[in-house]
C-alpha cells in the first residue's frame, strides 16, 4: 500500500505550506498517520503550523490509530528541548496530539478539545505526570472535561501584572503628591565578602566569597541562582526543604551541608559545581522523583563529592508517581540539551558518593529505584566512585545510575548493595553500576558485594542487572548472591534483553568484559539463569514479508538476541543447576544461529569466550518457546586452566586496559 513521503510531509508541517499539505490530504488520510513517535497533528503543534491547525485540527484530532513512517532526525532534538523531563514519558509511548499541546502549555486548547479526543486511559494517565512533572500540579477528570488545577503565571503573564500595578501606582502617586524622603527598600549590596545571607544577591552575574558559614532558613527558596559562591573555608548550611531553584551560575571549592533536600530544582547547561563537598544526614520523604544536588542536570559537575547517612523513603501517590519514583545520589536526571543540531549533555565527572548507615525504604506501589549517582542518566557519567553500604526493602539499587540511556565510563562502585523484599509481586533488582542500560557502559568496575532476596524473582548483574546496550571491558569481583523464586545472575548482566524502537532493535551485548565474581543462585521454583558473565539471553521473534519464488508474500519468523564475545569468567559458582561459565540460559534460536546481520555485517553471538576449566560448559541451557530448558554443548568459548587464562592476550588486554 502506498504512503506518503514522510521528509515532503514533514516540509509542508514545518513551512505551514496549506497547499502542498492539501494536495497530500487528498491523496492520504494524513491525520492517520504518525512519523515514529508524532501523530501529524501532534507535529502541526510542535511546528506552530497556525494554517494547517486551522484547516485540519478538528478532524485530526479525534484519531486515536495511526500507521507509523520514519521517524525524521530533526524532530526528536526540537521535541527534547520542549519536552524537558517529560521525556522520560516518550521513549517508546506516542505523543498524542492533547499531550504534546500539554507539553507546550497550551491549557485551553487541551479543555476545549479533550471532549472531542474521549483519550485512553493511557493518554490520561501521561497527562496527569506531565502537569505534575512540569508544574507539581494535579489533573482530574470529570465525565466529559479535564480539570486543570491553575499553574504559575508565565514570566510575560507576570509582566502583565507588574505593569498594570504600576499603572495604578503612578496614579496614586499623582492625586496623592506629598513630600517623601527615600528610604531603600533593599540594601545596596556588593559583589565581595560574604558574612550574611543578605550580602547574596542569588539572581544576579556577581561573584561571592563566604567568610562566615552562611545559614539558609528552613523553607528559603529563591527562583533563581545565577550569581558565583566560592567556599572560602566556610560552609552553606541549609535548613529543611531550602532550595537556591535553578542554577545557571557556579559554587566552587565549598561544602554544603543539607537534610536531603536537592539544593537545585534544575542545574541547566551554564551551571557548574566545581570541588563541591555535600554532607547530608537523610530524613527525606519522596512521592516523586528525588536526590541530594539536583533534580535536574544539563551542567557540569566536576569533582562533586556526597557523604550521605540517614533514610530515605519512597511513598505511593497515584496522582505524582504513576511511572515510579527514581532517586540519584548526586542528581535525579542527567540529560542533555538541544542547541540547533548541537547536543549540549549534562556532565557529572570526578565526583563520588559515600553511603554510610543509609537505607532505602520503599512502598510496593511507589515502584523506586536508585542511582548512587544519578537517577537516569541520557548525558555523560564518567571517573566516578561509589563507597559504604546500601540497604533496602521495595527500592531497586543500581550503584551508579538506575537507568542509562547515552553514557557511563571509568566508573568504581565498591558500595555492597543488598534488597530484601517479603512480597512476591515485587521483583529484586540489583546491577552493580546500573540496573538498565539501553546507552554505553565502558571501562567500569563492581568490587562490592550484591545480594537480593526475593520473595519473587531476582535479577542482579556486577555491572548491569537489565541490558539492552552495549557492556565493553568492564570487571566485576564482589561476590554475587541471589536467593529468589526465579532467579538471574550474572558476573556482568543479569539479563541480556532485545526492545525494538521506531524500527531499530536493540540488543544487550558484552565484550571484553571479565568477572571474578563468585556467583551464588537459589531458586525456589527451579527457574534459575545464571552465569559467569550473563544470566540469561533473551530472544525476541519478529515477522518479516518475503516473497517466494512465486511471487507470494511470505511470512518468516527472524528471531535477534544479544550475545557476550570476547569475555573471561575465572570466579567460582554454586547453586544454580543451569549455570553456565559463559552464559547461563540463552534462546534456542539464537544459540542455534549464532549470528545476525547488521549494517551489512555478520555479527557472532558468542564467539572468543575464555574460562577457567571446572565441571561445567559454557552454556547451562537454551530455551524454548514452550520455556523448556535443553542442556547444549560449548559454543563460542574455550575452557583452560587458571594459569593459561592469566597468560593469554585476552586477559592481559582486558586487564592493561581496566589498570588491573
Amino acid at each position: 500500500m502506498q504512503q506518503p513521503d514522510a521528509a515532503k510531509l514533514l516540509d509542508a508541517i514545518k513551512n505551514d505550506d496549506l497547499p502542498s499539505f492539501k494536495a497530500m490530504a487528498d491523496k492520504y488520510r494524513l491525520g492517520s498517520y504518525r512519523l515514529g513517535r508524532f501523530p501529524v497533528l501532534s507535529l502541526c503543534y510542535l511546528f506552530g503550523s497556525r494554517k494547517l491547525i486551522s484547516a485540519y485540527e478538528r478532524a485530526f484530532c479525534q484519531i486515536s490509530v495511526w500507521e507509523s513512517l520514519d521517524e525524521p532526525a530533526c524532530i526528536s532534538p526540537l521535541f527534547s528541548q520542549k519536552a524537558g523531563k517529560c521525556l522520560r514519558l516518550y521513549f517508546n509511548e506516542v505523543v498524542t496530539p492533547l499531550e504534546m499541546l500539554l507539553i507546550l502549555d497550551s491549557t485551553r486548547k487541551v479543555k476545549k478539545l479533550y471532549p472531542l479526543v474521549r483519550p485512553s486511559e493511557a493518554v490520561r494517565k501521561r497527562l496527569r505526570s506531565i502537569y505534575d512533572i512540569k508544574y507539581s500540579l494535579n489533573v482530574t477528570f470529570k465525565g466529559n472535561t479535564i480539570v486543570l488545577d491553575r499553574r504559575p503565571l508565565k514570566r510575560k503573564e507576570k509582566l502583565r501584572v507588574a505593569l498594570a500595578s504600576i499603572g495604578i501606582l503612578l496614579a496614586l502617586a499623582i492625586i496623592v503628591a506629598v513630600p517623601s524622603v527615600t528610604v531603600p527598600m533593599l540594601p545596596n549590596l556588593a559583589a565581595g565578602e560574604v558574612t550574611k545571607l543578605e550580602h547574596i544577591d542569588f539572581a544576579s552575574r556577581n561573584s561571592y566569597t563566604l567568610k562566615k558559614d552562611i545559614y539558609i532558613p528552613d523553607g528559603f527558596t529563591v527562583d533563581k541562582m545565577n550569581c558565583s559562591i566560592t567556599g572560602g573555608g566556610k560552609k552553606l548550611i541549609f535548613g529543611k526543604d531550602a532550595s537556591l531553584g535553578v542554577c545557571s551560575g557556579s559554587l566552587t571549592d565549598i561544602t554544603v551541608q543539607t537534610s536531603g533536600t536537592p539544593i537545585f530544582e534544575t542545574c541547566n547547561n551554564l551551571a557548574k559545581l566545581t570541588n563541591v563537598t555535600v554532607n547530608v544526614v537523610a530524613d527525606v520523604q519522596v512521592f516523586d522523583d528525588g536526590a541530594f544536588v539536583a533534580l535536574t542536570n544539563y551542567g557540569t559537575f566536576d569533582g562533586v563529592t556526597v557523604n550521605v547517612t540517614g533514610k530515605v523513603t519512597a511513598i505511593a501517590d497515584e496522582q505524582q508517581n504513576e511511572d515510579g519514583v527514581v532517586f540519584g545520589g548526586i542528581v535525579a536526571n542527567n540529560t542533555y540539551a538541544s542547541a540547533g543540531i548541537t547536543r549540549i549533555n549534562g556532565v557529572l565527572q570526578n565526583c563520588s558518593v559515600n553511603f554510610s548507615n543509609f537505607t532505602l525504604e520503599g512502598e510496593l506501589s511507589a515502584n523506586a529505584s536508585f542511582g548512587g549517582i544519578a537517577g537516569i542518566n541520557t548525558g555523560i557519567v564518567r571517573n566516578c566512585s561509589i563507597t559504604g553500604d546500601i540497604g533496602a526493602d521495595f527500592f531497586d539499587i543500581g550503584g551508579a545510575c538506575y537507568a542509562n540511556g547515552n553514557t557511563l565510563s571509568d566508573i568504581v562502585n565498591s558500595a555492597n548493595l543488598t534488597q530484601t523484599a517479603s512480597d512476591p509481586d515485587w521483583s529484586t533488582v540489583l546491577g552493580g553500576v546500573v540496573i538498565e542500560n539501553g546507552g554505553i557502559v565502558e571501562r567500569c568496575k563492581n568490587l562490592g558485594d550484591i545480594s537480593a532476596t526475593s520473595a519473587g524473582a531476582a535479577i542482579c548483574g556486577g555491572i548491569v542487572a537489565r541490558s539492552y546496550g552495549q557492556i565493553s571491558y568492564c570487571y566485576s569481583s564482589g561476590n554475587i548472591h541471589a536467593d529468589a523464586d526465579e532467579a538471574y545472575v550474572g558476573g556482568i548482566f543479569g539479563r541480556s534483553e532485545v526492545v525494538d524502537q521506531n524500527l531499530y532493535v536493540y540488543l544487550g551485548t558484552a565484550d571484553h568484559c571479565l568477572s571474578a565474581s563468585a556467583i551464588l543462585a537459589t531458586s525456589g521454583q527451579g527457574k534459575c539463569y545464571a552465569g559467569g558473565i550473563g544470566g540469561y539471553v533473551m530472544e525476541r521473534g519478529f515477522d518479516n514479508n518475503i516473497r517466494d519464488e512465486q511471487g507470494d508474500v511470505v511470512t518468516q519468523k527472524v528471531y535477534f538476541g544479544g550475545g557476550v564475545t570476547n569475555s573471561v569468567f575465572m570466579g567460582a559458582q554454586s547453586g544454580c543447576s543451569t549455570f553456565g561459565n559463559v552464559v547461563g540460559v540463552c534462546g534456542q534460536h539464537v544459540y542455534e544461529a549464532n549470528s545476525y546481520q547488521s549494517g551489512g555485517s555478520l555479527v557472532l553471538n558468542f564467539d572468543g569466550n575464555v574460562y577457567v576449566l571446572n565441571d561445567l560448559s559454557a552454556f547451562g541451557a537454551s530455551i524454548d518457546d514452550l520455556l523448556q530448558f535443553s542442556p547444549v554443548p560449548d559454543k563460542g568459548a574455550t575452557g583452560m586452566t587458571s594459569d593459561e587464562v592469566l597468560a593469554s592476550d585476552l586477559y592481559k588486554d582486558i586487564s592493561d586496559t581496566l589498570g588491573l
